[in-house]
């Protein structure tokens, strides 16, 4: 066995395994052939060799019939495998690389149609031996979307393959009627295809079997039995097409169709009362809870990335953000979450010096393993795929998989911000519904994301349709102060935070608008409440001890002045430190976000209620 070829494939990241003599049956040893390891003596002694699937993550698409075969250039490029059959190369395998679940598929495999065509996955691949190397280069890597497109093909392979089978032989006319029926078939079969997907599978279809005379006659029949089926008019489907070439069934078109809605989940009332949800689980409390979907908009330069990677790193290292505590466990210590931070706007170097400034203040608490960042800079052409597209999705998906197996826990996403990382048309309201509705899908999955946008030329509300509110759990606001709230003697980065949407706590003591400064040498945060300039200085003259003659004094006020504000600040730090509202912030518990025993009670008296009226239902019925 040449070590080239062996070294080749090693190099590609594949796990080779010995074959038998004239077979493709893996050599034993130590009584089995999975969990061991082959010395290169031995893979090179060996005149066959194979391909380990599952320890070298690569899937097969294995066609077995030579209908099959004449379909495998349907599927993406990747390192194929073939053979010789009277002095022809036929393509028989196709491998790819993938690292999510998947699972063994085989099509045609205990029925009599003999075209057979399968997807391995636990097993091996002959790769190596009495075999062709018709594309060598590394398997391509396929992600979740791409494998998922496989499947279909596979499909679509194996329907062709059946009907190739079938297809009339040249000189009889029977061919055009044929195709007729076909198309027939599709239309009623293949609702969910558009006309092209069709019309490229007749194109397949009479292209193999070198039927192309007719090319655009045969075309034009996929848009003829769409107009027909759309008039009413009679369209032979399936069992016409069957009863035309003779045969009782045709099982492959079932793997064409659409997976049928099969209608919603419904609960009666108190069979949902019953029902056992896990308690809303606060990493940041009340601010960030896991499952959740947050927007933080602004003018430009105000402070957004800031803002983002404290708070990603907070969530990281389970410390306190802003006035927000952390999460405690059952021992009282903090709770981190991974989080996958997707930055397309920052230089690197400016984006890591901020984060360094952050890992800094924080110290030995800033966990390393749990920030994991995407700039701009690390990405191919130092471009992102739109994440209003699929696949730009699906690179995000994979990596947030790829975490979430890593560290056990569900990252928590930020992508800072919209107009980097989309291409969206801000005022799209289609392209913004399936942007959202995509977050929606990855918050049912677990996952929270928390992303970043602009706001209007005004200001007064985040930039592109308001499609995307509706769908966000918290809207977060960051403004410049008015000029009479800005605080002077803080340098650095400075701007006012408010809510204009909290699904949770609307209205609440938690949702009242406050003001965050961060010294940028000391990279200190602060809090501060919203004051107007005058009853500020009132606030700190009183707080450090003077006296109402010294306060008029040095507020310039009058004593009725000074008494009034003196009223107003005594009656707003009372609310604000009403209840439990933040002290947490002393006890390092976590309140409850309502009465939780008030409504452990209002439970049970609705379900006394509603095993008191089936009762009453039961006593009725015996009347």
């Amino acid at each position: 066995m040449s070590l080239e070829i062996i070294k080749r494939f090693q190099d590609y990241g594949m796990k080779l395994i010995p074959l038998q003599d004239g077979t493709k049956k893996p050599q034993i040893k130590f009584g089995k052939w999975k969990g061991v390891s082959w010395s290169n003596d031995e893979i090179q002694s060996a005149k066959r060799l194979g391909v380990m699937h599952e320890e070298s993550g690569v899937l097969d698409i294995d066609a077995d019939s030579k209908e099959a075969q004449k379909y495998m250039h349907l599927l993406p490029e990747t390192l194929t495998i073939g053979k010789k059959i009277d002095g022809r190369t036929v393509t028989t395998h196709k491998l790819y690389f993938y690292s999510g679940k998947s699972k063994t598929e085989s099509l045609g495999k205990n029925t009599d149609d003999g075209c057979q065509i399968e997807l391995l996955t636990n097993t091996q691949t002959h790769v190596i031996g009495d075999r062709v190397i018709i594309n060598d280069t590394k398997p391509t890597q396929l992600t979740y979307t791409d494998y998922q497109q496989v499947r279909q093909t596979l499909r679509k392979i194996y329907t062709l393959a059946i009907l190739t089978k079938h297809y009339p032989p040249k000189g009889l006319k029977k061919r055009d009627d044929y195709v007729f029926r076909v198309a027939g078939m599709l239309a009623h079969e293949c609702k969910h295809w558009e006309t092209y997907e069709k019309e490229n599978f007749i194109e397949q279809l009479i292209t193999v079997n070198g039927d192309t005379n007719e090319f655009q006659n045969r075309i034009k029949k996929v848009a003829a039995q769409e107009e027909n089926l759309k008039l009413g008019k009679e369209v032979s489907g399936v069992k016409g097409l069957c009863d035309f070439i003779g045969i009782k069934q045709l099982d492959c078109v079932d793997k064409l169709r659409k997976e049928e809605v099969k209608g919603i989940t419904v609960l009666k009332f108190g069979d949902f009362l019953n029902r056992k949800y896990p308690p809303v689980n606060y990493v940041i409390y009340p601010l960030m809870a896991t499952e959740t979907i947050m927007q933080v908009w602004s003018m430009p330069g105000i402070g957004k990335t800031w803002f983002g990677l404290e708070l990603a790193a907070s969530i990281a290292s389970g410390k306190t953000f802003l006035r927000w505590d952390a999460q405690k466990d059952i021992n009282k210590e903090p709770v981190s979450y991974p989080i996958l931070y997707v930055e397309g706007e920052m230089r690197a170097s400016a984006l890591r010096d901020r984060i360094v400034d952050i890992q800094t203040n924080i110290g030995s608490k800033f966990n390393f393993n749990y920030f994991n960042i995407a700039p701009l800079a690390e990405q191919p052409n130092e471009t992102f795929l739109p994440l209003n597209e699929e696949r730009g999705r699906e690179n995000i998906e994979i990596r947030l998989r790829e975490i979430y197996e890593e560290t056990g826990k569900k990252p928590f996403l930020f992508l800072d911000n919209i107009s980097c990382l989309t291409n969206i048309q801000e005022k799209d309201g289609v392209e913004w519904i399936s942007f959202m509705s995509w977050l929606i899908k990855l918050r049912a999955r677990g996952y929270t994301v928390i992303f970043f946008h602009h706001s209007t030329k005004e200001g007064s509300t985040s930039s592109g349709s308001n499609m995307k509110e509706r769908a966000v759990d918290i809207e977060i606001k960051l403004e410049r102060p008015e000029k009479e709230e800005f605080l002077e003697k803080y340098s650095g980065a400075q701007f006012k935070v408010s809510f204009p949407k909290w699904r949770e706590f609307a209205n609440s003591i938690y949702a009242k608008p406050f003001i965050a400064t961060l010294d940028r040498d000391s990279h200190e945060w602060r809090t501060h409440e919203i004051l107007k300039k005058t009853k500020r200085i009132v606030k700190d003259l009183l707080n450090t001890g003077s006296d109402i003659e010294e306060t008029m004094k040095a507020a310039k006020l009058s004593k009725a002045q000074v008494y009034r504000y003196k009223k107003e600040i005594k009656k707003e730090t009372a609310a604000l430190n009403a209840g439990d509202a933040w002290g947490h912030r002393k006890s390092g518990k976590i309140p409850a976000f309502t009465k939780k025993a008030n409504k452990e009670t209002a439970t049970k008296k609705v379900l006394d209620q509603i095993n008191q009226q089936q009762l009453n239902g039961v006593k009725h019925d015996e009347k």
